[in-house]
């Protein structure tokens, strides 16, 4: 897979918002979906029929290979809301909350989704 260029990035998010699959584009650009799914999250690319999810679903997880994923908690949530608007850095947070730079990018991504009205909790 090659590096997708700002155009690329741009189409996906305007696939997405037509109401594209996160598979149905990454079959376009020979990505895989969850590749689809993180641009559209960063460019704030919401499918029209998306919708707000309330049931979070178990607090921990384990995935196919072991390991084990925590979704965050509404305090969590609150404490990382409550550092943005400090300005503070994704190392920072991260280091601060003991959580992964990437997991603390994409839950502030979401958090923003959500407060349009778009993205599941």
């Amino acid at each position: 897979m090659a590096k997708l260029s700002a155009e690329q990035k741009s189409e996906i998010a305007t696939l997405r918002e037509r109401g594209w699959s996160y598979e149905r584009i990454a079959n376009k650009f020979k990505v895989t979906p969850t590749t689809a799914h993180y641009h559209c999250l960063m460019l704030g690319a919401v499918s029209p029929r998306t919708r707000a999810v309330t049931d979070r679903g178990p607090m921990v997880m384990v995935r196919k290979d072991g390991k084990v994923q925590r979704r965050f908690t509404d305090e969590e949530d609150a404490e990382l809301q409550r550092r943005r608007a400090a300005n503070e850095t994704i190392a920072s947070i991260s280091k601060a909350m003991k959580r992964a730079p990437t997991s603390v990018r994409m839950r502030i991504a979401h958090l923003e989704l959500r407060e349009e009205g778009y993205a599941r909790a």
